[in-house]
């Protein structure tokens, strides 16, 4: 655990180019040691739109969406964009901080705790049944 956080503290972006990720602890983890997020956004990784407002919390890179396996799927990553937001934030010091700050503030506010979470769930379900 130790080698993971000394990795996030010297870092300037965290990247995390997934498939399929439901709840990418990982970007919390990021969220919280102030570092912008660039992540793929796709049906496969849902959380990264709830977690990442472009430009404000993190950069999303879209995804190329097919019906192929996810192996050849895998193929379908937009590589440029990736690779052109990481550049932006790396060159862009003044953004990358402000993003960096801002998720830190998103994480530090508790809006993503469990408990919200669990809450949040129960109120959509109490609704969906009436």
């Amino acid at each position: 655990r130790s080698e993971v956080q000394t990795h996030l503290i010297n870092s300037d972006v965290f990247i995390l180019p997934t498939l399929a990720d439901t709840i990418p602890v990982t970007i919390f983890e990021a969220f919280a040691s102030e570092l912008a997020v660039v992540t793929t956004s796709s049906k496969h990784n849902p959380a990264a739109k709830e977690l990442i407002e472009e430009g404000k919390t993190g950069m999303l890179v879209s995804q190329k969406e097919n019906s192929s396996p996810l192996p050849a799927h895998a193929k379908e990553n937009n590589l440029q964009e990736l690779i052109e937001k990481t550049q932006l934030l790396l060159e862009n010091s003044s953004l990358r901080k402000k993003i960096a700050k801002n998720s830190f503030n998103e994480i530090s506010s508790g809006k993503f705790a469990y408990k919200k979470r669990i809450e949040k769930m129960s109120e959509i379900y109490r609704t969906a049944l009436g």
